[in-house]
């Protein structure tokens, strides 16, 4: 059986994040720089495009269906897919206005969205963090001092947490 790979021609600037949708059968992805987040089907042919007002560093697709979690610069913001209207739940960095939010992943248990931070202009500052926002709307920080915090995944067993800080190459583990 071979591998088939196909191209789509989305003129990205910095796209990331893609999330396959099993309901939907189609593939959502941001672009952090054309600030928006995208619907495509299987075939490549776009659904849907939402522009958000600011750089989105990831997002999360909601139980519904029907509306995403998105990291915008600002804070976190829920997304209403239908209307396109933004609802803000929080800023996890008031004091840090040149940060923006990154890369993030929602928990293998779907009740927590762990996410990190970097600085926007200048990522070799650590003014990065890595924050765990929880379904009761509670707001952890889990690591603080990164640079570029990225790459947020979980062992199969969903017993360890992985992350990095791309700018420092370090991978960190911990317990979940």
């Amino acid at each position: 059986m071979g591998t088939t790979i196909d191209l789509w021609p989305v003129g990205a600037e910095v796209g990331e994040g893609p999330f396959w949708d099993t309901e939907t059968r189609t593939v959502f992805w941001i672009d952090v720089r054309k600030l928006a987040l995208h619907q495509q089907s299987s075939d490549g042919a776009v659904i849907a495009t939402w522009p958000l007002p600011e750089p989105v560093g990831t997002f999360a697709i909601l139980a519904d269906g029907k509306r995403a979690l998105v990291a915008l610069a600002s804070g976190l913001a829920v997304l209403n897919l239908a209307s396109g209207m933004l609802e803000t739940l929080i800023d996890p960095e008031p004091d840090q206005p040149a940060n923006r939010l990154n890369e993030g992943k929602v928990s293998p248990c779907g009740r927590h969205f762990v996410f990190g931070s970097t600085h926007d202009s200048d990522p070799q500052q650590a003014t990065g963090s890595l924050y765990c926002f929880s379904a009761d709307r509670s707001l952890r920080t889990l690591a603080g001092g990164l640079t570029v915090a990225n790459g947020v995944a979980w062992s199969p067993d969903g017993q360890r947490l992985y992350f990095s800080d791309s700018r420092t190459s370090h991978i960190w583990v911990c317990d979940w």
